[in-house]
């Protein structure tokens, strides 16, 4: 099944880049490096462009969105394979 991608706000990037995850909050709301893939998720949602440190916010979750992980990254374009 391929990664739906939600951009809130409907914004758009032109740049022909992939979705990159640098950083995930944990619950004890401490950042680390994000080893995942973005292709690993059903979903992933654009919160908000350049949020902190010049990166992304991004919600990725598979069917629950209770499980789901806030990311910091580059959303670049969207494109996930």
């Amino acid at each position: 099944m391929a990664t739906k991608v939600t951009i809130l706000g409907g914004i758009t990037k032109s740049t022909p880049k992939r979705i990159e995850f640098n950083k995930f909050l944990t619950t004890g709301a401490v950042l680390k490096t994000a080893h995942d893939d973005p292709s690993n998720y059903d979903n992933i949602e654009l919160i908000a462009l350049n949020y902190a440190l010049k990166l992304d916010l991004m919600f990725a979750y598979n069917t629950n969105r209770n499980g789901g992980v806030l990311y910091l990254g580059k959303f670049n374009d969207g494109v996930v394979f």
